[in-house]
């Protein structure tokens, strides 16, 4: 079993090109369920948006990086992120 922990810092890798394309900073949890929403990759500002991977894309989670399939899988987040 893995905890929430270990994942922290995890590179986040597109399985179409292979490429590097964020870190994990935090995870995101619904807590009335206790279930894993996604994964927080920036956290925003003033100008712009948090960006989140939804659990939904995550392919394959290994002991050094977490497998998307796109680099389109990271997106915006926004109130309906419970619902991708």
């Amino acid at each position: 079993m893995r905890k929430g922990s270990d994942l922290l810092g995890k590179v986040i890798i597109t399985y179409d090109t292979g490429e590097k394309i964020a870190r994990v900073q935090d995870l995101i949890f619904d807590e009335t369920s206790n279930r894993l929403l996604g994964l927080l990759v920036s956290e925003g500002g003033l100008l712009r948006q948090a960006r989140v991977v939804p659990f939904s894309k995550l392919q394959a989670i290994g002991p050094s990086a977490v497998i998307v399939p796109s680099a389109s899988a990271v997106t915006k987040a926004s109130p309906k992120f419970a619902l991708s």
